[in-house]
């Protein structure tokens, strides 16, 4: 995103903010359990993985930066459960 001349944002082509989140793993570490997504689109040369808290700081932070534009709230943080895991619904899902 860059400015004009006339100090305004210049975004770039709808078709070019083409992101998408998939395949939430769980990751375990000693200091506890966090779910990581992966994230895809067309501007990035390779996916990158984030956390959950990284989405909600990222939400937070447009929301300040854009007051008047709307940005969607973020699906409730969820656990996946063994019987997830194991859901073909489930897997469907995540292996696009």
């Amino acid at each position: 995103m860059e400015k004009n001349s006339s100090n305004q944002l210049n975004f770039p082509p709808l078709s070019e903010l083409d992101f998408y989140v998939e395949n939430p793993k769980e990751i375990q570490e000693q200091i506890g359990t966090f779910i990581q997504y992966t994230l895809k689109g067309k501007r990035l040369e390779y996916p990158i993985e984030r956390r959950y808290r990284e989405f909600d700081y990222l939400r937070i932070k447009l929301k300040e930066k854009f007051p008047g534009i709307i940005i969607p709230n973020l699906p409730h943080k969820k656990k996946i459960s063994e019987k997830q895991k194991k859901n073909s619904r489930y897997e469907n899902r995540t292996n696009k």
